[in-house]
């Protein structure tokens, strides 16, 4: 991948099902992540309610949900593609739990996949893998449990994909199972590879934080610390990437 591409991920903090409040944080860290040129700015999974499973269906968003028009508004305006995460209506009994990429010419949808026994109640699994063009560079999106299947990740490396981005929610306890198969999947596919986690508690559990990246060969090019919010920031230039923190 030799195109020019700045990309973050957003370690944030959320407000169990405040909506409004969620995206003012939002656009706080995306007004950051436009003052270090980002292209892409990802955050973590359900960013927009919080990792709060039983308003799933409370909460729900269209696809051209007016309620996110701010952040689309955001994206056009700092030519970035914003990648969040929120209850996405199926039009049926439960709704997607679903990442909106907002972009300056279009938005789009994906669904998780592999949807956690956890989340069964509340939520239908997607059908459809996602790779979309940013700046001329094939993206994979995954969503958290996403990442424990490596059909996932080959199956976004074998649609052309150079970069594979993850929006979660890890524990302590399950972070580090999950850095090493974003490690490994980097190395086997040559694709880089980011995950953007929560800042601090949501949904009853702590998160890890640890929001990372790590390019082609499986080496780690920067990472946030616990807890906190951060923008994990790495550029590619010249076919090399550099890593930064934010706080």
């Amino acid at each position: 991948m030799g195109t020019r591409l700045t990309v973050a991920a957003a370690q944030s903090m959320s407000i169990r099902g405040k909506l409004d409040g969620n995206i003012s944080r939002h656009l706080r860290l995306i007004d950051v992540a436009a003052a270090a040129d980002v292209n892409l700015i990802v955050f973590p999974e359900l960013s927009l309610t919080g990792y709060e499973l039983d308003l799933a269906s409370t909460l729900q968003l269209a696809r051209d949900d007016l309620r996110i028009e701010l952040l689309r508004r955001a994206a056009e305006e700092h030519d970035m593609h914003v990648l969040v995460g929120g209850p996405w209506s199926s039009g049926r009994d439960r709704p997607y739990l679903g990442a909106f990429l907002l972009s300056p010419e279009r938005s789009s949808c994906y669904a998780k996949i592999h949807v956690h026994e956890s989340e069964a109640e509340y939520f239908a699994p997607g059908e459809r893998r996602c790779v979309v063009s940013i700046n001329g560079v094939l993206v994979g999106i995954a969503i958290c449990a996403d990442t424990s299947h490596p059909s996932h990740a080959a199956s976004a490396a074998e649609r052309g994909a150079e970069l594979y981005v993850a929006c979660v929610m890890k524990t302590d306890a399950e972070y580090w199972g999950h850095a090493r198969n974003m490690k490994r999947y980097a190395t086997r596919h040559g694709m880089a590879a980011l995950t953007a986690n929560y800042a601090g508690s949501t949904g009853g559990l702590d998160s890890a934080g640890k929001s990372a990246f790590w390019d082609e060969q499986g080496n780690l090019v920067a990472q946030a610390d616990s807890h906190g919010e951060a923008l994990v920031v790495a550029r590619r230039d010249n076919g090399e990437w550099h890593g930064e923190v934010i706080t």
